[in-house]
């Protein structure tokens, strides 16, 4: 009987270290599968922002040359142009920058080759969603250059709208010479500026 007893107390122990040894084994699988997955997302997130990073770094290097013959001629810091582009055409992959080669959101009237698109437009405290006419443009340069010209020649009912603009001698006062003159509705639109500015040290780009 005392045979019986230790044999059954064996093969129960045994019994319940394979379990056990099961269990831990599927532990191990689980987190091994699990720290996988998780650096194989970390790995493709990283690649992905990576590729991102590569892009807008390309972008930004398009717009240089541009950038700093405006500032040349038309006195605009070219830390300010390339900055605005990048905002308003989300990096150059929105529409109306990919399709239409408007990189400022500029909008167009009766004469002019224009695009409805929609747009959001931040009134009275709030984003509403509209629809205007933009214009459209043959390239990037003619982009920058012809927002260069409202800038510097001011809107047709005040030519010293942006005067501010062209007479600041840092990014800093340039960009919220930009929101005093009214140029976007965004309030949070020089922040943004600022933010991309120095992210990517567009002010080694000035004069």
């Amino acid at each position: 009987m005392k045979k019986i007893k230790k044999l059954f107390f064996l093969f129960t122990s045994l019994a319940v270290l394979l379990i056990l040894s099961f269990l831990i084994f599927i532990y191990i699988k689980f987190f091994i599968n699990t720290s996988s997955k998780n650096q194989n997302i970390e790995n493709a997130e990283s690649r992905s922002f990576q590729q991102e990073k590569k892009e807008k770094q390309n972008f930004i290097n398009q717009l240089v040359p541009i950038a700093q013959q405006i500032q040349k001629e038309y006195h605009i810091l070219a830390s300010i142009s390339i900055s605005q582009a990048c905002l308003e055409s989300d990096w150059g992959r929105s529409k109306l920058a990919s399709k239409y080669h408007n990189y400022f959101g500029i909008k167009g009237s009766s004469g002019q080759n224009t695009v409805m698109l929609e747009t959001m437009e931040f009134i009275s405290g709030k984003w509403i969603k509209k629809k205007e006419n933009f214009v459209v443009y043959n390239s990037l340069q003619e982009s920058m250059i012809d927002h260069a010209k409202l800038l510097s020649q001011g809107t047709s009912w005040n030519n010293q709208q942006y005067q501010e603009v062209i007479d600041a001698d840092n990014y800093q006062k340039a960009t919220q010479a930009l929101v005093n003159a009214g140029y976007a509705t965004d309030p949070s639109y020089a922040e943004k500026l600022i933010r991309i500015i120095r992210q990517y040290q567009l002010n080694r780009f000035d004069y």
